[in-house]
């Protein structure tokens, strides 16, 4: 009797036993020798990870057939794109390149077997390679698979381990730990006098220990997944840690792949794409909706896909298989809309130079402040109006500073500014009774207060110049911790689960596939902004 099992998250399916199956060294006589055929094979497949995915590790899956996009049932294939990769990785390490790749690929495209399992399954086939070392002559090698859990990582050392068991080529290799199914470890062996030991082990990313130095690293979905995102700290600590261990455990040139679906915009996946180190590229699974044009026709056709969208549904069909950062799909506003707001060239004005007088098109000073203290520290933006625009001439974060020294600095920029009016969140009354200017007034927060504040906000985003209707200028940078912080906010006007909020610091990858719709609102203002380039204010000129 057998039943169907998946394999990783891939989607293939594989008979197996009910009950766990002996280690095969055990339970059968010892094995026939390679061919010359074979061994001609297998000489190819060390050179090649292409001829490898095409001629050898298809073997693993003999006698199986898998789900077609037509309805028809065919033995093990791969598509164009797998090809693709694998040529990228090839090429890339042959030519002594960058050997570092991160790669986003949609759920089901067989992501993990062809980069993980397949990949570390043909680095100990082939055997470590230094100074032109060959089949009769390769060294020992060992990997390391790393995921967001131990236990994920265990899984796909399992998986790659049951593979390399039913291919024949490897009907030669000992297996030095029977019993262990979460730890590869390989006497490998063609019969031809000369043999290597092959190891692959397993580590959680928050686990992973400086020390070994594997020969090479796979990082397989190190974000955790759609259905549990990680809380903002867990992705910085996770970031922290790829950068300051992961990175340090292969020597130079030894190969790192990164695989994974994205959480966010600025996470550790799309920060890889501004690395000169690594080659990064990113697969939805429908590449164009007008020519119905997609990554895996022969199983993913745009048909399936779309009776998938119908099965899982139009969110988690955008994050799993078109690769869209969850908070682009949950946020108020979307990066696209706040970036357009941003003037790059502004510089805010400090307190040590006088600020211009208000009258004519300058028509008043403003302010809001969002009180916080310690994980959420207190944020202070302040706007000058002018010819009905709000341009922002000066925010900051009080990061850890207590709240009578906030009230001292709020009163500070009253006076400097000479502030008409600024208002701030009193729900909890932390300021109440410290001394506040009387231009400060307290708001506080009710469900109807919070829809008006968020239309007025919306407003000024989203406001059409050839419409004369009003815009909002912010400081820049696009990267910047306030930028961040208004993206974190949900269409409740929360923070979003796992997102950066106004305590955390993130940089930003541009969204790689969103071309800006809309032009900047900063692009004909004049404004009193430092630019750049130029240290002069000038009232009434324009901001290049």
């Amino acid at each position: 009797m057998s039943r169907l099992v998946t394999l990783s998250r891939s989607g293939i399916v594989k008979d197996t036993p009910l009950a766990p199956s002996p280690s095969r060294a055990a339970s059968r006589p010892r094995a026939d020798p390679l061919t010359p055929a074979e061994l001609k094979t297998v000489r190819q497949g060390q050179e090649s990870f292409v001829f490898f995915l095409e001629n050898v590790f298809p073997l693993c899956f003999e006698g199986q057939l898998f789900l077609q996009a037509d309805g028809s049932h065919q033995p093990f294939s791969l598509g164009e794109f797998h090809r693709d990769l694998a040529n990228t990785i090839e090429q890339e390490s042959r030519s002594g390149g960058r050997n570092r790749f991160c790669i986003l690929a949609p759920r089901l495209h067989l992501k993990s077997t062809v980069l993980n399992h397949a990949f570390a399954f043909w680095q100990l086939f082939r055997g470590y390679r230094t100074g032109g070392r060959d089949l009769l002559t390769a060294e020992d090698v060992d990997g390391l698979v790393i995921s967001y859990k131990d236990d994920l990582a265990a899984d796909h050392i399992r998986n790659t381990k049951r593979l390399i068991e039913a291919n024949p080529l490897t009907r030669l290799w000992r297996d030095r730990k029977q019993q262990a199914e979460a730890v590869i470890s390989y006497e490998v062996d063609f019969g031809l006098g000369h043999t290597w030991l092959g190891e692959v082990r397993a580590s959680g990313i928050t686990s992973a220990a400086r020390g070994k130095h594997p020969k090479f690293v796979i990082v397989d979905d190190p974000l955790s997944d759609f259905a549990n995102p990680a809380e903002a700290t867990e992705l910085e600590r996770i970031e922290r840690i790829f950068f300051q261990v992961i990175l340090s455990l292969p020597r130079r040139g030894d190969p790192v792949v990164v695989i994974g679906t994205p959480q966010a915009e600025d996470d550790l996946l799309h920060k890889l794409a501004s690395n000169d180190w690594f080659v990064w590229q990113r697969h939805p699974a429908i590449s164009d909706e007008e020519s119905r044009r997609v990554l895996w026709p022969e199983v993913f056709s745009y048909d399936v896909l779309g009776q998938k969208r119908r099965e899982v549904g139009e969110k988690a069909l955008l994050v799993e298989y078109m690769l869209v950062p969850l908070r682009t799909l949950d946020g108020y506003f979307s990066r696209e809309e706040i970036e357009a707001c941003v003037n790059p060239e502004m510089l805010p004005y400090s307190l040590d130079e006088q600020f211009p007088e208000q009258g004519g098109r300058l028509e008043g000073v403003y302010a809001g402040i969002d009180i916080g203290k310690e994980v959420h520290p207190t944020h202070i933006s302040v706007l000058a109006k002018f010819d009905g625009h709000l341009i922002q001439v000066y925010e900051r974060f009080l990061d850890k500073v207590d709240y009578n020294t906030q009230v001292r600095i709020i009163n500070q920029l009253v006076e400097h500014f000479k502030i008409r009016r600024v208002y701030y969140d009193s729900t909890r009354g932390e300021l109440d009774d410290r001394g506040l200017s009387s231009v400060v007034h307290g708001v506080k927060f009710t469900s109807a207060k919070r829809v008006a504040l968020a239309q007025g906000l919306e407003r000024h985003v989203r406001g059409r110049l050839d419409l004369d209707e009003p815009r909002l200028i912010l400081l820049g940078p696009t990267t910047s911790r306030q930028v961040n912080s208004i993206l974190a906010v949900n269409q409740s006007w929360k923070r979003l689960p796992g997102e950066a909020s106004t305590g955390t610091r993130s940089g930003r990858i541009p969204w790689p596939s969103r071309p800006r719709k809309t032009a900047p609102a900063w692009s004909w203002a004049s404004t009193w902004a430092r630019c750049s380039t130029d240290s002069t204010r000038c009232v009434g000129g324009t901001a290049r």
